[in-house]
């Protein structure tokens, strides 16, 4: 009796499992192309006043190209009303024409003003007729893989902005850091030169660190730099990253990694205002 008790339960346990699906089996990798979509180099970067007339270069990162490719466009950060810009775009690469009276009749504006931005992106469809689209309704359809590797550009970032005074970003500037400093402190901003400030005291440790800006696009890069020698118990604290300075709102944002000989930090979140 226990024998086909013990037999009748693996019976049924082995009929369960047999049954079961399980919903975290993870999908069928698939092959697609990554678009990467820069400025050419004679294209201005930026709209001023509200007017614009450049190019950009659509291309794919590898060379795995698509069967068909829409250049989309989304308007500050709406991604759920993303225009069509140019359908059919199928030569890789190929340098695309595009002025503000562009972007006022694909969105149906009367003025461009200082803080709209534009993200230009490529939908593209794999031989297997499935369609990417750059965009969804959360947001830039690509995770933090793809966009950074080395030289990719998947969509590429058009913004009005104000006339830029690197004046105006020099004196005591109001840092936000949750990440890494751990709240808000002040510190003196000065000016190096017309394309270089300097954040003196950084996270109140007594370091520097110089930031790098690029007029003609308003992005900052800061190249890896030891700012103390100590840190606590912990030697050669070192800052590198990118961010952007905003001359319409006089604000700067970073997003740093910070290490030291001993391992990292992570990456922070800096804001800084004046």
């Amino acid at each position: 009796m226990r024998t086909n008790i013990i037999k009748s339960i693996l019976f049924f346990v082995v009929l369960f499992l047999g049954s079961c699906k399980s919903d975290l089996r993870m999908p069928d990798p698939q092959l697609v192309a990554l678009p990467k979509i820069t400025f050419d180099a004679t294209s201005a970067k930026l709209i001023l006043d509200g007017v614009y007339s450049g190019k950009f270069i659509i291309d794919t990162y590898y060379k795995d190209l698509p069967a068909d490719a829409n250049i989309v466009i989304a308007m500050n950060g709406n991604y759920a009303s993303v225009k069509t810009f140019k359908a059919g775009n199928n030569a890789f690469p190929s340098t695309v024409p595009l002025t503000s009276a562009d972007l006022k009749t694909l969105f149906g504006l009367s003025t461009i003003v200082a803080g709209d931005y534009f993200e230009i992106g490529v939908d593209v469809k794999m031989p297997n007729g499935t369609w990417y689209p750059a965009f969804n309704p959360k947001g830039v359809a690509y995770g933090s893989g793809p966009t950074n590797l080395p030289g990719s550009s998947p969509t590429l970032k058009l913004a009005a902005v104000c006339a830029l005074n690197i004046d105006a970003f020099v004196g005591t500037g109001t840092i936000t850091d949750a990440d890494f400093y751990g709240g808000t402190y002040t510190a003196s901003i000065v000016k190096v030169d017309a394309t270089h400030l300097k954040i003196m005291n950084y996270a109140e440790e007594g370091g520097s660190i110089t930031l790098t800006i690029d007029p003609d696009t308003r992005l900052i890069t800061v190249p890896k730099q030891v700012w103390g020698p100590t840190l606590g118990s912990y030697t050669n604290p070192a800052a590198e990253g990118k961010g952007e300075i905003n001359a319409c709102t006089n604000t700067i944002s970073l997003t740093l990694s910070h290490t030291v000989d001993q391992g990292s930090f992570g990456t922070a979140a800096i804001t800084i205002v004046y």
